[in-house]
C-alpha cells in the first residue's frame, strides 16, 4: 500500500494491486484522543450515513512495511481477506509487544483525495476557481449528514472545520476526519480545554474572540463554521468587510458581498447560509430547504 494523504491524526492508503481499495488508519499520535470508542464514533458517522460504502473495520491492525504487505497480498483476492488473515498474527504480536497497533477502515472507491487536491483538480478541469454548484450542494449534504448523525446519535459534534481534514470520495462524498475537533455535547454546550488558533479560516465569532480557556460554547459553532466554509468556496475568500466589525463578524456584509457575486438572492443556498451565519448561536440552524 502507498500513502496518498496524511494528517496529524490519520493516514490514508491506496492498495497498489487493487487501486479501488483504500484504508484509513489512525496515527496513534495521541492515545487519549484516538481511543477505540472515539474511532468507532467517527466510523459510524461515515458508514451509517452511507458516506462510505462497502467498508470494513479492523481492530489491532499491524502496520506492515509496504513490501511485506504486498507479499501477503500476492495470493489474496482482496485486502479484506489479507487483513482478516492477519488477526492471529496481530494477536501474537500484541502479546509480544513488538508491533504497532492501529485501527483501520477499509473501503472501496474509485477516487479518494484531500479537499485541496479535489479543488485544484477541478479548477484545472473547469479553468475556473469557482466550484460547480453541484459540488457545493454535495459538500453541504455530506457534512450536514455527518454532523447531524453525531449530534442525534452520539451526543458529540465537531466544534469547527479545517479544510485539511476533509476527505473527498468519488467527487461526490465529503467526510470530516478528526479526533481533536470532536467534542462531547452536554445540554447543547461544548467545553473546549485546549488553545484555539485564531488563524483558522472557519472559526465562529464566539471562538475567534475567546479570551481564555476553558471555553463553553453552544454546539452550533459548527453550523457557523460550515457556513463560512461554503461562503469561502463560493466567493474564493471571505470579504474583508465581513471579517470583523466592533469585535465580531459582520455577517450581513459578507452575505451581501456574496449575493452580488453569485446572484443567489432568494435561493435555497442563500437562506441556508443565512441560517448558519446568524450572530446568535441559539438561532443558527442546519437546514437546506
Amino acid at each position: 500500500m502507498s500513502v496518498i494523504y496524511s494528517t496529524n491524526e490519520f493516514n490514508i492508503y491506496q492498495d497498489k494491486r487493487k487501486s479501488t481499495i483504500f484504508t484509513i488508519t489512525n496515527t496513534n499520535n495521541n492515545s487519549s484522543l484516538n481511543s477505540s470508542e472515539t474511532f468507532n464514533i467517527l466510523f459510524n458517522s461515515i458508514t451509517k450515513t452511507k458516506l462510505i460504502d462497502n467498508s470494513s473495520k479492523i481492530h489491532n491492525v499491524v502496520l506492515f512495511e509496504p513490501s511485506s504487505l504486498e507479499d501477503e497480498l500476492n495470493d489474496k483476492e482482496s485486502i479484506f481477506s489479507a487483513f482478516e488473515n492477519q488477526k492471529d498474527i496481530t494477536q501474537h504480536n500484541h502479546n509480544n509487544h513488538n508491533h504497532t497497533e492501529n485501527i483501520a477502515i477499509i473501503f472501496k472507491a474509485l477516487r479518494v483525495e484531500s479537499f485541496t487536491q479535489f479543488k485544484e483538480r477541478n479548477y484545472k478541469i473547469n479553468n475556473s476557481k469557482n466550484l460547480q454548484h453541484n459540488f457545493i450542494l454535495n459538500i453541504i449534504y455530506s457534512l450536514s449528514k455527518q454532523i447531524s448523525y453525531l449530534l442525534n446519535n452520539e451526543s458529540k459534534c465537531f466544534y469547527k472545520l479545517d479544510i485539511s481534514k476533509i476527505l473527498v470520495i468519488d467527487d461526490c462524498k465529503f467526510i470530516y476526519l478528526s479526533y481533536e475537533d470532536l467534542k462531547e455535547v452536554k445540554e447543547n454546550k461544548i467545553y473546549i480545554y485546549s488553545p484555539i488558533s485564531t488563524n483558522s479560516d472557519y472559526l465562529p465569532p464566539e471562538l475567534k474572540f475567546a479570551k481564555s480557556i476553558p471555553i463553553l460554547v453552544n454546539y452550533k459553532t459548527i453550523f457557523y463554521s460550515l457556513g463560512l466554509l461554503i461562503l469561502d468556496l463560493c466567493i474564493l475568500e471571505i470579504p474583508s468587510c465581513g471579517a470583523v466589525s466592533n469585535g465580531k463578524y459582520d455577517t450581513n456584509c459578507a452575505l451581501e458581498t456574496w449575493k452580488s457575486v453569485k446572484c443567489i438572492k432568494d435561493t435555497k443556498l442563500y437562506y441556508f447560509l443565512e441560517r448558519c451565519l446568524c450572530d446568535d448561536p441559539e438561532k443558527r440552524f442546519l437546514l437546506y430547504i
